[in-house]
């Protein structure tokens, strides 16, 4: 990951988890990463690999592009989304990749047979 990008990942990661009023502990057990970890990435100790900003957003209830991004686009505090996604997001962020990917594709399933 280039530096810039992480230097981005780190600031939007602190940011967001201060505005859902989240401790590095709470942040820690969503996304299945450790406290120390999470700690490291905020203060640009360590770049975070793929998977774990997949984690670390999805337990933010956000997307994981928004961590990526400094264009002051606002994103949607995970407070903002309906508990049954919020939920599933927490349940999720500390799957496989795999495992991520056949739920997105049972939940296009799902509603594609609703349309």
């Amino acid at each position: 990951m280039p530096h810039d990008v992480a230097e981005i990942a780190a600031r939007r990661i602190r940011a967001l988890r201060h505005e859902q009023h989240l401790t590095l502990e709470t942040l820690a057990e969503r996304s299945g990463l450790r406290a120390e970890t999470l700690s490291r990435v905020e203060m640009k100790r360590m770049e975070p690999s793929l998977r774990s900003l997949s984690r670390i957003a999805a337990a933010l209830g956000v997307p994981i592009a928004s961590l990526l991004s400094d264009d002051g686009s606002p994103t949607p505090a995970q407070s903002d989304l309906p508990l049954g996604i919020r939920l599933i997001a927490e349940r999720l962020a500390a799957q496989p990749e795999a495992t991520i990917e056949r739920a997105r594709r049972m939940i296009d399933i799902l509603l594609e047979e609703r349309g």
